[in-house]
């Protein structure tokens, strides 16, 4: 399992920020491991304490993290309140010029469609998958987006 460690009052500096509702927690985990790297630092907890230092090192995650990849499979779950206020905030990073415009900020969906996801992230790079079997081409296609951000070949 995935596992998150903070330091009360110190900033958590991130690359990429995987934000899910609970009930993703198995998919978001699998997509941590095979997003990670030993050049790139990326902020997943399983569990979500409601301890402030620990909510104090999520939002600095948020506000630090390049990019974030938002994973979900119903659309019911965009409305659960960490979930939204997670993906929301780095949205509202990008529109207040906080973050780069062209900062990506990535939707999985699973066994969605792109149209079920809510207005906000109608601009966003959507990525529709089929589930737990097709986690490898999930990962190939954020990685080819994360590069392009950057300017580099995909």
């Amino acid at each position: 399992m995935a596992q998150f460690s903070f330091t009360a009052n110190k900033a958590t500096r991130c690359d990429l920020f995987v934000s899910f509702p609970t009930e993703d927690i198995s998919y978001a985990e699998r997509l941590y491991r095979g997003l990670e790297r030993p050049d790139r630092t990326v902020f997943l907890c399983p569990n979500r304490p409601l301890r402030t230092d620990f909510t104090l090192a999520m939002w600095d995650a948020v506000d630090t993290a390049s990019a974030m990849v938002v994973v979900c499979s119903n659309a019911a779950y965009f409305q659960k309140s960490y979930f939204r206020a997670e993906w929301n905030a780095f949205y509202n990073s990008k529109l207040n010029h906080r973050k780069k415009e062209d900062a990506p900020l990535i939707v999985v969906l699973i066994n969605m469609e792109q149209s079920q996801v809510p207005p906000p992230l109608h601009m966003c790079e959507c990525v529709e998958c089929a589930g737990e079997h097709d986690l490898n081409n999930t990962i190939r296609l954020i990685e080819t987006l994360l590069r392009k951000a950057k300017g580099l070949k995909p």
